[in-house]
């Protein structure tokens, strides 16, 4: 099997192991995090049985055949780490390597570039039991397992290291979904996404070290932080909320080291315990190291934010379900996280705001000096869908949402911007991480009853504009 590289602009859709694969009790595959949370804990956000998710397990062909119908060019999907390593860190299942081998050369051979992630929010519970990553000892077998899939995956030719380690250390500690269930925890938070950086540091130099054909980056969970007006206290805790979402991971990855401002805003939020983040001199001139070594990042954006001083009480509510109006996040004493007059959102509640998504490529350029390959690796607009009459699925609001995007992006790839590709999220619909099985994003329809496929309006648009546009990016 041969590794497939391109020098077109990328029309991609994307997904993850758990939220598409299902099968998660055959072929050797053992449990991770989610699957404690979900069927183990009665502390899940929203229950649902994620066993068979969309069944891509199964369907792969099916899914890989529509992605070639339809002008997907790319597929960006995840490794599932406890379908390989279902144990431990030792004993392989090659049930799992060549399920994996079959994708990546069913994809290869309709001409379709997989783009690959290690690990997308699915820890083993074999490494959760032993602390996950807030244990800096449980990096090195984070880069065990990338280092093994270098070496056996050679088919592939794009690598991501980790998606959105905001977002899954988020989870964890300030949000409160996933083990350990930690509730506005900045300071784990900050130590988990700190190891979760050295791990991603790590499988970057591995990558190098073992001269790979092929590119390694990150997908980053981005939002634009805006203040609600110029007041100067207003502007300061826009820092403090951009630190917690971009800023030290942004500094990590592009630059290996931190800033005084970053370090200060640190200080202001994590106060006395500030001394129980552990940075050292080493660490440093690894994540230096794979700042420079590293070949593209990832921006998954899907909203921005505006930020006003906080009431002095933390009160934080999540919108799980679909109903507008339930998101409520004021952190006391730092900032209040709100959404701009006239500008609409989505029913979660999420900010439709294209401008953003140019503010942060921009930031990413200009500020970090980050001048590489860029990737929209998730963009996308989740929905309650009902199948109509005609088994379709009439989605103008995702094509307007898609348009308005993308629209962005080509102006700034005629500005020079180096932005390499767009990945729709997400492929099929799925199953979504705290809304279960009602929030659909997909480019095809799935009736989780009988797992078949059906066209949404979209995928017919998709495959229209990708023809008219994809010699005409660079």
């Amino acid at each position: 099997m041969k590794y497939k590289t391109t020098k077109q602009f990328l029309f991609g859709t994307a997904s993850a192991a758990y939220q598409c694969e299902g099968a998660i009790d055959q072929d050797g595959r053992g449990p991770c995090i989610w699957d404690e949370v979900l069927l183990k804990t009665n502390r899940a956000l929203n229950k649902y049985d994620p066993s068979y998710a969309s069944n891509h397990y199964y369907q792969y062909k099916e899914d890989i055949d529509l992605a070639a119908k339809f002008n997907v060019k790319s597929m960006r999907m995840s490794i599932s780490w406890s379908r390989l390593f279902p144990k431990d860190n030792k004993k392989i299942n090659l049930k799992a390597v060549q399920h994996y081998h079959d994708v990546f050369s069913y994809m290869l051979s309709k001409d379709i570039i997989p783009n690959v992630t290690l690990h997308h929010f699915d820890s083993p519970m074999w490494l959760v039991k032993k602390g996950d990553f807030i244990k800096r000892d449980n990096v090195k077998y984070f880069k065990a397992y990338a280092e093994y899939c270098f070496k056996e995956f050679k088919e592939v030719y794009l690598w991501s290291t980790i998606n959105e380690i905001h977002a899954y250390s988020n989870d964890k500690y300030i949000k409160s979904s996933i083990i350990p269930f930690g509730k506005n925890d900045f300071l784990n938070y900050f130590i988990h996404v700190y190891h979760m950086l050295l791990a991603h540091a790590e499988a970057v130099l591995s990558f190098k070290r073992l001269k790979c054909k092929g590119k390694i980056g990150i997908a980053n969970a981005n939002a634009f932080y805006y203040p609600i007006n110029k007041n100067e206290r207003i502007i300061k805790a826009t820092s403090l909320a951009n630190t917690v979402q971009n800023a030290f991971i942004f500094e990590a990855e592009f630059l290996g080291k931190f800033s005084s401002i970053i370090l200060n805003d640190l200080k202001t939020i994590l106060k006395d315990e500030f001394k129980k983040l552990i940075i050292t001199e080493l660490d440093l001139k690894i994540l230096k190291e794979a700042a420079i070594n590293m070949d593209w990042v990832g921006v998954n954006y899907y909203m921005s934010w505006w930020i006003d001083l906080p009431d002095d009480k933390t009160v934080t509510s999540y919108n799980t379900t679909g109903d507008k109006g339930k998101t409520a996040i004021n952190f006391g004493n730092m900032y209040k996280i709100m959404v701009k007059p006239n500008v609409s959102t989505t029913l979660w509640d999420w900010p439709i705001y294209p401008k953003g998504l140019e503010d942060l490529i921009k930031s990413i350029y200009h500020k970090y000096h980050f001048k590489k390959d860029l990737y929209i690796t998730e963009n996308g607009i989740g929905n309650k869908e009902i199948l109509s009459k005609t088994k379709t699925i009439d989605d103008d609001y995702r094509i307007d949402y898609v348009k308005k995007h993308l629209l962005i992006l080509k102006k700034l790839i005629k500005q020079n911007y180096p932005i390499a590709g767009y990945y729709l999220w997400s492929h099929t619909d799925c199953l979504s991480w705290t809304n279960g099985y009602d929030k659909r994003y997909g480019m095809f329809y799935v009736d989780w009853k009988t797992q078949k496929r059906y066209l949404k309006k979209f995928a017919y648009w998709w495959k229209i504009f990708v023809d008219k546009n994809i010699n005409k990016w660079f």
